[in-house]
């Protein structure tokens, strides 16, 4: 199969973003919305968490994929692929278990530098 790498993590990042969106729908059911989010905290949480990734995941998979294709070393994909799923679950944690903000920080960081740094990387080897 070519692009391995990206594959793999977008099969996870896919998985993750069916979850939340089921999140979503158990939500609105429990509470009896079918439109909107007035009010209702929790709703309110399954819906930024499943937004917040579906922002995220498009530009990270669409970096990895160019650095994949351009023959970056797996180790850095991969390093990559799991900080970013790592910061993709921080956030999920964050809006489903414990509502910390160091916690979010934390999330926002790890979903943020492999993006940065795919970034830089792709830049860099074009120049």
């Amino acid at each position: 199969m070519l692009f391995e790498t990206t594959a793999l993590f977008a099969g996870i990042l896919g998985i993750m973003v069916s979850g939340l969106g089921f999140a979503v729908v158990v939500a609105r059911i429990k509470a009896s919305k079918d439109t909107g989010n007035e009010a209702e905290a929790t709703l309110q949480r399954a819906i930024r968490a499943h937004g917040n990734l579906t922002e995220y995941a498009p530009m990270f998979l669409f970096i990895l994929l160019i650095a994949e294709n351009g023959e970056v070393h797996s180790t850095w994909l991969y390093l990559m692929g799991a900080a970013f799923v790592f910061g993709r679950l921080l956030q999920i944690v964050y809006f489903f278990i414990k509502q910390v903000f160091a916690l979010r920080v934390l999330a926002f960081w790890a979903t943020v530098l492999p993006i940065l740094a795919g970034a830089l990387l792709l830049f860099f080897t074009a120049i």
